[in-house]
């Protein structure tokens, strides 16, 4: 890829949230377009201890997201710092068949059992989540 070509990455867990991919991303994510997508065979799954997710292998199983096209090489160091040593990008196809970037979990993930719940991760966690994204950012 190019430093200027766009890369289209698939988020399925907190980077849904627009104001996550703003505080993430900067002022790149004003003009970013997020689509709602599905990855087929997969499961978003709590990371044991955290209110976060990673997704695993699950052949009946599909996860729900936002597929997006990030350019620029400076918006992917951005989103590889925030998913950590954790997560390691894989392209994977989507339900529309699409490809796209994808974190999954690394050798250093920790899966839980619990599925993972966007609408009640954003009612629990996201104003915590965001404060400490938004302070890191200024530090």
């Amino acid at each position: 890829m190019q430093s200027g070509d766009i890369g289209t990455y698939f988020f399925y867990g907190t980077l849904i949230d627009p104001d996550i991919r703003a505080a993430v991303l900067g002022r790149a994510a004003a003009d970013l377009l997020a689509i709602d997508d599905t990855l087929k065979g997969w499961r978003a799954v709590l990371v044991s201890g955290k209110t976060y997710p990673v997704i695993v292998p699950s052949a009946p199983d599909e996860v729900r997201g936002v597929r997006v096209g990030i350019a620029g090489p400076s918006a992917r160091r951005r989103l590889s710092h925030f998913e950590g040593p954790e997560y390691r990008v894989a392209t994977l196809v989507l339900g529309s068949g699409e490809e796209a970037e994808v974190f999954i979990g690394s050798k250093l993930s920790r899966p839980g059992v619990q599925r993972w719940d966007f609408q009640a991760w954003e009612r629990r966690h996201k104003a915590r989540f965001l404060a400490r994204i938004r302070s890191a950012g200024r530090a």
